[in-house]
This record gives C-alpha cells, sequence and structure tokens, in this order.
C-alpha cells in the first residue's frame, strides 16, 4: 500500500513538474514567435512609408524641375507603375481654369 502511495505520488509530481516545464517553454516559444511577428511587421510598414516618401520626394522635385505636362504626365504615370502601394495619382494644376 505504501509502495502504490509512492508510485502515485512520484508519478504526479513528475507529471506536475512536466508540465511547468512544458508551459514555461511554450510561454517563452509564443513570446519569441509573437516579438519576431512584430519586428516583420514593423519592417513592412517602414518600407511602405520609406517607398511613399521616396515617390512624394522624386515627384516633388519632377514637379519643381519640369514645366512641360507631357513629361511630368510620363513621369507620374511611371512612378505609378513602380509604386504598387499607389492605386491612382491625380495629376492636375490648380491654376488652370475648365469652365
Amino acid at each position: 500500500m505504501v509502495l502504490l502511495f509512492f508510485l502515485v505520488f512520484t508519478i504526479g509530481l513528475s507529471l506536475y513538474y512536466q508540465y511547468q516545464f512544458y508551459e514555461t517553454t511554450i510561454h517563452q516559444e509564443l513570446e519569441t514567435s509573437i516579438g519576431l511577428k512584430m519586428e516583420y511587421m514593423n519592417s513592412l510598414i517602414e518600407k511602405y512609408f520609406d517607398q511613399s516618401v521616396e515617390a512624394l520626394e522624386s515627384i516633388e522635385i519632377i514637379l519643381q524641375t519640369t514645366e512641360d505636362e507631357d513629361d511630368i504626365l510620363y513621369f507620374l504615370e511611371r512612378k505609378l507603375e513602380k509604386t504598387p502601394t499607389y492605386t491612382s495619382l491625380y495629376f492636375g494644376n490648380p491654376r488652370k481654369s475648365y469652365d
């Protein structure tokens, strides 16, 4: 009877420590996985904004240096093709009246 109690107690204690070990391990792995996913998402967001800023800066430069509307329109069309985050660009002249 004492041997049976000792055996059940030992198995129960062993299972408890295994549970604690695996719970800690799984928790650490989840934290690591979440951290890596957050870093990845952060890099995607940074890339998106970097591309957007670069595109806007290049558009600003072309608008400041070029007067020919055909050249500007051609440049904007190429920029739209090469910048997948944009779905459209508006090209208009606020100084012109279209009455």
